[in-house]
């Protein structure tokens, strides 16, 4: 994809493999936090190569590795303000014992709150 070319909600959405109003719902969150995208005359979005890896990291985050979406959308816009970006990387992230980490972490938190739950469900 070329840096100069503008993308349309629509041409992002069939990159990413998911609807324009999903494209539009993510891109309207993300300028509630700050984010900026370019605009035409009309007012509508127009996507730059940097937008879509943005898109497609929120996509990531929150489908895959089941992140929330506010939460991701606040990091991303976070990131943004500071004028850090999503970038590919060099470093393969499957790799990446801290990853493997987090999801130990993530499962251990998880089954921790169910056990809350069934004690607090006792305690009732």
């Amino acid at each position: 994809m070329d840096m100069g070319v503008k993308l349309s909600s629509k041409d992002v959405a069939k990159h990413l493999g998911i609807e324009p109003v999903t494209v539009r719902k993510y891109a309207s969150m993300l300028e509630e936090q700050g984010y900026s995208f370019n605009k035409d005359s009309k007012g509508w979005r127009l996507y730059t190569e940097d937008d879509v890896k943005t898109l497609e990291y929120l996509c990531t985050m929150t489908k895959i590795n089941g992140h929330s979406l506010d939460e991701t959308v606040k990091h991303i816009a976070s990131l943004y303000r500071s004028k850090l970006t999503i970038s590919d990387t060099a470093t393969s992230l499957q790799d990446n014992p801290l990853i493997e980490f987090m999801k130990r972490q993530e499962d251990f938190n998880r089954r921790m709150a169910e056990r809350m739950e069934q004690f607090e469900k006792r305690q009732q």
